[in-house]
């Protein structure tokens, strides 16, 4: 009965209905998604820049505290110094012990240097700052005027400035502070402010601070305070609080779309694609089960043009019909494939074993010959049995299709008994074998690999029998499958001559 089962393929009019259908529910929902999401990147855009704008003008104003703090902690200082004009000891003992100035310098109106005493060898530290300092010193004296009585530069490399901080008042002053002078100061004065999330930190070689992270800004001071700067947290924006329902609404549809039509597609895709590797695995079958019958008829017809006597051609002829008749049943069961949607109907046929396997080793005996391949059979039944004959035939054949191709020149056996209504096939060559990792890939139908041991596996499987590789050296098989001796009334009835391959 011929099957009427064919493989199912897309019409690509329903393909491109299915591309139609996605690309029109797509392109609306996409659209609408993208307005929304441009819509609230816009009303985050517009939170930010707003959130910058607020605390720009925060450090902004706490910047212009911190510098009028230092102006008059400088009007202090002056009135300070001024104060020991006539106790220059006095004067020298503050400087060492307030840890505000390094240095004090005091001039007369005409910018004669009266203090540190020129006439008094000054401190090893005073000379020091006045040989580093003397030239900074003299350009800002000469800068000072009556309409500029105050002048304040930073002197010396980034990161270790001092500020020299020059006044005119009745006589010349001059004071070199000290790096840190204003931290105290400027640390009481953050202490103040209603946030206490500010730091200062001195500036490194570059405006940023190496200490900032993702997490923290900083704010450069100018001015008086240009080796400082303020250290804040980024203020992060509350606008995932109040509009990630908003985010949620048109994205999560949109996701719970898109993976729908994503697991549509894969499985259409994965159909396809079975139904595609079912055809092309399926040619590759019949033609490996073609391949033999169809060499031995080619080999088999040379041999019948070359015989030298017309019972030599007999034999040949014989041997050629009985591989026409193979080829028969081969077509016969093409009709009736294996597919994953059902298996061919696998009949039990009664036959003499020893027999049976003689015949089917009888078309390669030339082959097994030229290239010196030793083939013994053994074979311990000898009444009739009944099997599934196409089965045992199709795991003989293979098998002995193997031993030409891949281990001639190499002894093999193949033997079988009977075992408690099971017949135990072994096989075994002495050539290069198959590798231990492959021993499990002939249960997959594999493009170009074990095609005919999926075969052998397959239809043994079909009959409740099992197919197992065993270790090598060499290739070793061992088959068992479902046989009873056959009933008197069996042969009686001629049902199938054990002699004969089916």
């Amino acid at each position: 009965m011929r099957s009427t089962a064919r493989p199912t393929l897309t019409p690509p009019r329903q393909s491109l209905s299915t591309t139609l259908l996605v690309i029109l529910v797509l392109l609306p929902t996409f659209s609408l998604a993208a307005l929304g999401l441009r819509a609230l990147d816009q009303e985050v855009s517009l939170q930010r820049l707003e959130a910058s704008r607020l605390q720009a003008q925060k450090m902004e104003r706490v910047a212009q505290s911190l510098q009028l703090e230092v102006v008059q902690a400088l009007e202090q200082l002056e009135s300070t110094v001024e104060g020991f004009d006539r106790r220059p000891s006095v004067l020298r003992d503050w400087v060492l012990s307030q840890g505000v100035a390094d240095l004090v310098w005091r001039g007369d109106l005409a910018g004669e240097r009266v203090f540190p005493p020129p006439s008094v060898a000054a401190l090893p530290r005073e000379q020091r700052l006045l040989a580093r300092f003397s030239e900074g010193i003299e350009s800002l004296q000469r800068q000072l005027s009556e309409q500029t009585p105050r002048l304040t530069r930073p002197l010396g490399p980034a990161g270790e400035q001092r500020l020299l901080h020059c006044w005119l008042h009745q006589q010349r002053y001059c004071l070199l502070l000290q790096p840190d002078w204003p931290k105290p100061l400027l640390l009481k004065a953050i202490a103040m402010e209603s946030s206490a999330s500010y730091r200062l930190a001195p500036v490194a070689d570059t405006v940023a601070d190496t200490a900032t992270g993702p997490d923290q800004m900083a704010y450069p001071l100018d001015g008086l305070l240009g080796n400082w700067q303020l250290l804040y947290p980024r203020q992060r924006v509350a606008e995932l609080n109040t509009l990630w329902p908003a985010y949620a609404a048109i994205l999560l549809p949109l996701i719970l779309l898109l993976l729908g039509l994503g697991l549509g597609l894969y499985l259409l895709h994965r159909q396809t694609q079975k139904e595609s590797d079912q055809r092309g695995t399926f040619l590759k079958l019949l033609a490996h089960e073609f391949k033999t019958p169809l060499a031995n008829l080619e080999l088999y017809t040379e041999l019948a043009r070359q015989a030298q006597s017309p019972e030599e051609v007999g034999e040949h002829m014989t041997v050629m019909e009985s591989e026409f008749a193979r080829l028969r049943r081969l077509i016969n069961n093409a009709i009736h494939a294996h597919s994953d949607a059902g298996h061919r109907v696998l009949s039990r046929q009664t036959l003499v074993l020893e027999s049976f396997l003689q015949q089917l080793i009888t078309p390669f005996q030339p082959r097994l010959q030229a290239s010196h391949t030793a083939l013994r059979l053994e074979c311990q039944t000898e009444a009739p049995v009944t099997l599934p004959s196409q089965v045992l035939e199709a795991v003989v054949i293979n098998l002995l299709d193997n031993l030409v191709k891949y281990a001639p020149g190499n002894p093999a056996t193949l033997s079988c008994h009977l075992e408690d209504e099971t017949l135990m096939l072994h096989y075994r060559d002495q050539g290069p074998g198959l590798p231990t990792k492959d021993h499990s890939r002939h249960h997959n139908r594999t493009a170009g690999f074990g095609l005919g041991l999926y075969v052998c596996q397959r239809l043994v499987d079909q009959v409740g029998g099992t197919f197992t590789i065993g270790p090598g050296p060499g290739l070793t098989i061992q088959v068992a499958l479902p046989a009873q001796l056959a009933m008197p009334s069996d042969s009686d009835t001629g049902e199938d001559s054990g002699a004969s391959a089916p």
